[in-house]
């Protein structure tokens, strides 16, 4: 049986100093504005602050890199919702977002709810990049792809030890939901040799020295998720493939102050014997869209506008 890597994805979006800053808010008061409760509290708002402050309540030898995380967070959130409400609206992302301003400032290999909800958020952008149908329901995401449909699983790992449990109940969503399954997997908390801030010279030197190691990482940590979905051969057939991703951030210096930036790269590998069919693949690798603003000129403007 194959288990060669699909073709990997990379992505790398650069958003204005100010504009993550400005555009979460813009976000959080339309939400309000439906009626959704915010708290003043909540992670988002507190990441709004520091960074209109740039970061200077922290401490000068942490500032850089909280500094990173927020902007890493924050940027993710923006992009994810600026796909899923570009018209038509993906219907449930608010219910997704109410656990996601939930929980600490810096995510950590622990529970998180508001940072597993974040992976579903970021999961139902990248299909909705494609321009394919979207909703939140299933296992936690169907996608409809030239006129097929796709259940998909979103699962953030947190150790090593506990990563064959969680793929494999990932994989009991799916065989539960029906239909072509695809395992999403963050595993960015299980590469901490790219947690930290890097710092770079130029966008190409990001990814021309930080994109390779993601990749091999990526490598390294799929080994044994097609061996856990397969289970016994017959309990996950309709499960096809997955996805991992992990990320790292980095920070270039300039005579106007730090540009920070993030690198995702997504690897996604055929999970049983059963091949994974051309359309997958086609439709796997158009998530590299979501580094794209979504095309707004194909929709009707809708009321929450995020520019």
């Amino acid at each position: 049986m194959s288990e060669n890597p699909l073709t990997p994805i990379k992505t790398l979006r650069i958003r204005p100093w100010g504009q993550v800053a400005r555009d979460l808010e813009l976000i959080l008061d339309a939400l309000v504005e439906r009626g959704v409760r915010v708290d003043d509290n909540s992670r988002l708002r507190r990441y709004i602050r520091y960074m209109r402050e740039e970061g200077a309540s922290f401490d000068a030898s942490e500032r850089l890199e909280r500094m990173s995380e927020i902007r890493s967070d924050a940027e993710e959130i923006v992009t994810a919702v600026e796909h899923l409400v570009a018209p038509p609206e993906v219907h449930g992302w608010e219910r997704l977002f109410r656990l996601v301003q939930r929980g600490p400032l810096f995510a950590a290999p622990r529970e998180d709810p508001g940072r597993d909800a974040q992976v579903e958020l970021l999961m139902g952008s990248l299909l909705r990049s494609t321009n394919a149908d979207v909703f939140f329901r299933g296992a936690d995401a169907e996608a409809r792809y030239r006129g097929h449909v796709i259940s998909f699983a979103a699962k953030r790992a947190r150790s090593l030890k506990n990563l064959g449990k969680l793929v494999k109940d990932g994989r009991n969503q799916l065989t539960r939901a029906g239909g072509t399954g695809v395992l999403f997997l963050d595993l960015t908390q299980l590469a901490p040799e790219h947690a930290g801030v890097r710092t770079v010279a130029s966008y190409d030197d990001a990814m021309k020295e930080l994109a390779p190691p993601l990749f091999e990482t990526l490598e390294r940590l799929r080994e044994h998720v097609p061996r856990w979905i397969r289970g016994s051969g017959t309990i996950a057939s309709n499960v096809l493939a997955s996805i991992g991703f992990v990320k790292v951030r980095f920070v270039m210096p300039g005579p106007n102050g730090e540009d920070h930036g993030i690198i995702r790269r997504y690897l996604a590998s055929q999970a049983t014997e059963t091949p994974v069919p051309e359309w997958l693949r086609d439709f796997v690798n158009e998530f590299a869209r979501i580094g794209e603003a979504p095309p707004q000129h194909r929709y009707e403007p809708v009321p929450l506008v995020i520019s």
